[in-house]
């Protein structure tokens, strides 16, 4: 670096780190923490350890180089250990999928509020159509069905999987720093269902219960989310895709 930038191939860096797979050794690391003691190393070992190690050539300690080592500030340099650079690696969004270090815990799938928010109102309003095929009238409020066991069970369910999978985004978004886990995730649901939501044949009621049981064979390879997949994070994938549009369970 020193010969380059008294050649002028670029110019001399504010920081200049070394990094090594093993770490540097404790001489060199005294030498990088004594600048001076740094300075006079190269210029007394040059011919033993930089003469015929920059190119093929020789390069010669020439008075000009020398006075340019003898004004160059070496307190840019400086070693970084591997432990060091893993710390700080870990503090990314990319460590995960280069190393496969754990999440933390996983924490305990949020429940549903008591009333339906503005974030569900498009698996909700689709659930109502597939209830009021089934019932033959519109259905505008769970209340026109919560005397009818079946629907409601159906419905209860149906947000707490929703939950479920709510609280998949979140791992992805707070502990891996990238919601666009949860995303390419939900493609893979999406893609692999195909054939179960859009059966023409099936009624909406059939085609949410076959997406649903489909969702449970599904194969998620080494999808970086695929440790922490629970059943109902299944099922709820369903209904987070009805909730996004991708899904139209009624005609």
């Amino acid at each position: 670096m020193i010969f380059y930038t008294h050649r002028g191939d670029y110019t001399v860096p504010e920081q200049y780190v070394f990094v090594t797979h093993k770490g540097v050794t404790s001489p060199f690391q005294d030498l990088i923490d004594a600048p001076e003691k740094l300075r006079s190393f190269i210029i007394t070992n040059w011919d033993k350890h930089c003469r015929d190690e920059i190119r093929k050539q020789p390069v010669d300690l020439s008075v000009e180089l020398k006075e340019y080592i003898n004004n160059f500030d070496f307190s840019i340099f400086r070693a970084k250990q591997p432990l060091e650079l893993l710390k700080e690696h870990a503090q990314t969004r990319y460590h995960l999928t280069v190393f496969g270090a754990p999440l933390i815990d996983r924490a305990v799938p949020p429940s549903p509020p008591s009333e339906v928010t503005p974030g569900e109102t498009g698996y909700v309003t689709q659930l109502f159509a597939v209830i009021g095929e089934q019932m033959g009238a519109p259905v505008l409020s769970h209340k026109e069905f919560s005397h009818i066991d079946k629907y409601r069970k159906l419905f209860d369910r149906s947000r707490i999987t929703f939950y479920s999978t709510e609280g998949l985004k979140e791992l992805a978004r707070d502990q891996m720093a990238d919601v666009r886990f949860f995303e390419t995730l939900l493609d893979e649901f999406g893609n692999s269902l195909y054939h179960w939501y859009s059966d023409i044949a099936a009624s909406g009621y059939q085609r949410l219960l076959n997406t649903v049981k489909g969702s449970q064979s599904i194969q998620l390879g080494s999808h970086a989310l695929a440790p922490h997949v629970l059943a109902n994070d299944r099922e709820g994938m369903c209904h987070q895709m009805a909730n996004e549009g991708l899904v139209q369970w009624c005609e």
